[in-house]
């Protein structure tokens, strides 16, 4: 079986985008706050789960009663968490298929799903910046963030590796199919 970027690929940019992924979820600094935001008196920055102010550095978690019934942000929370999971078991996969068999023969239906699921994961990763919807962003007075660029980064090497992947699976199939005749 011939090796070719159609496998490798996908490896190599579902780890990037999944550490990217991961500093952009767990990072205090997906947003900043420009001038300030009304919601947290004092922050600099903040990110899905944790915000940083001058005075104390990372604060994780929200205090309760801080940002009043905000379910834009219990919403983005939520979908992060699922983004972690599809994007850890794609990545398990991924390199499970492509580092660790030597692109071996694997059921082509599993990179086509693998694919989807990096597509889904794309999405996902998008639907961070609902955040800028939330209270923490009131009246849009956010700047990307460190982490907010590290997200978009990782949602575009998702898509790529959904690519790859689904090349690889077509490939796959395609191979199948002559062997077949």
């Amino acid at each position: 079986m011939k090796t070719s970027l159609c496998c490798f690929g996908p490896g190599f940019f579902v780890t990037a985008a999944f550490i990217l992924s991961q500093y952009a979820k767990w990072s205090c600094k997906f947003f900043d706050a420009a001038g300030g935001s009304s919601s947290i008196p004092g922050a600099t920055s903040f990110g899905l789960f944790c915000y940083t102010s001058p005075a104390n550095g990372n604060e994780w978690g929200y205090p309760e009663g801080l940002i009043p019934d905000d379910s834009t942000l219990a919403t983005v929370q939520r979908i992060a968490i699922t983004n972690t999971i599809i994007g850890f078991c794609a990545w398990i996969i991924t390199l499970f298929s492509c580092f660790f068999l030597c692109c071996k023969k694997f059921l082509h239906f599993l990179y086509v799903l693998t694919g989807l699921m990096l597509l889904v994961n794309t999405g996902l990763e998008g639907s961070n910046f609902l955040l800028w919807n939330s209270d923490l962003c009131a009246n849009n007075s956010c700047d990307l963030g460190v982490g907010a660029k590290c997200s978009i980064s990782a949602a575009v090497l998702y898509f790529v590796a959904a690519f790859f992947t689904c090349g690889r699976g077509k490939e796959l199939k395609d191979e199948y199919d002559k062997d077949d005749d």
